[in-house]
């Protein structure tokens, strides 16, 4: 399957140094059309190459935990997620043709679903004191009480925005 997606400046960068110096001292197959090439074969890349990689920059890195290619998708589905981006487009990014696959993928933390509630919550005990802290911090991520008329039987409710 092909599939194309927008790279970033830095992405751009690095594959433009890879095509201008590492590709061609790969590239041991006459007519190789392929975009990378294994160092081993200079033939494409498989799945068993794009492992060792992983695992050899694992251990340069002294990550101790077992990283897979599979990792390294989940927590980039993970941080776009955080990040605010929209699940249709993850959905598209991974390539999934259910947005139910992509919601399974990429789950929400407890932890950030901690801080939303002490954040939002109309009755958390610490909602004013988060808000001075954010409004002091510049924080792009703040509860304003929402304007309406005020009534005797029950509180005004919280609308959590992000300002701009």
């Amino acid at each position: 399957m092909r599939r194309g997606w927008p790279l970033t400046q830095s992405s751009q960068t690095a594959l433009k140094l890879y095509l201008e110096q590492a590709r061609t001292a790969f590239a041991s197959q006459p007519g190789q059309i392929r975009l990378f090439v294994s160092s081993r074969s200079g033939g494409p890349l498989d799945v068993d190459d794009i492992r060792r990689i992983v695992r050899k920059w694992t251990k340069n890195a002294n990550i101790k935990k077992n990283v897979t290619p599979h990792t390294m998708r989940h927590s980039c589905a993970t941080h776009l997620l955080k990040g605010r981006a929209d699940i249709r487009q993850i959905q598209k990014l991974l390539g999934h043709r259910r947005l139910s696959s992509t919601e399974i993928y990429t789950h929400v933390e407890l932890g950030d679903l901690a801080e939303v509630i002490s954040r939002c919550h109309p009755r958390e005990k610490k909602r004013s004191i988060t808000v001075k802290r954010a409004q002091k911090r510049g924080s792009e991520k703040m509860c304003e009480t929402a304007p309406q008329p005020v009534r005797q039987d029950r509180p005004r409710s919280t609308v959590c925005n992000r300002t701009k």
